[in-house]
């Protein structure tokens, strides 16, 4: 399953106004996060979106808020991929800590669901930097393993 399949498509330039908003917190924004913002650009299909360089520079546009009237697996997967721009670089600073405490919040997400995000997310930005995989490769991985996980978890409740 590819980034493309799993996340609606009128909620992916949202999702990419969010990555832009968590790369912008860090008071260090520097190329690793530029990097993951790119590849989920590239992951996502938003291609025709001019270069991210200035973008990440200025302030997101809000739009990511819409987000929240999402369905839970959407949530979820926003939240993993915001956590996995902020880990990119390696460290979790005050500032994205803070913006993630207040996304949890946001995003309406319940004790499982961010105990699952954050483990997909922390799993693949370790992976990706120990092994050197492509930024839109990674976050490919986390959209998938995000939606799997939350397939997973739709099927059990329906058993």
């Amino acid at each position: 399953m590819s980034a493309l399949l799993a996340f609606e498509p009128m909620l992916r330039r949202p999702l990419l106004d969010l990555l832009v908003h968590v790369a912008r917190i860090d008071p260090m924004v520097a190329a690793p996060q530029i990097a993951a913002v790119r590849g989920a650009q590239v992951a996502l299909g938003l291609v025709e979106i001019p270069s991210l360089d200035g973008a990440v520079l200025r302030p997101s546009t809000g739009e990511w808020r819409v987000l929240r009237a999402a369905s839970d697996r959407e949530r979820s997967l926003a939240y993993a991929a915001a956590r996995w721009v902020a880990l990119s670089d390696g460290v979790l600073d005050d500032a994205e800590f803070m913006l993630l405490s207040d996304l949890r919040c946001e995003l309406r997400l319940g004790d499982p669901a961010l105990k699952l995000a954050e483990s997909i997310a922390n799993g693949v930005a370790w992976r990706a930097r120990s092994e050197s995989i492509a930024p839109h490769r990674a976050f490919g991985l986390l959209m998938t393993e995000t939606a799997k996980h939350a397939a997973r978890r739709r099927a059990l409740r329906a058993a």
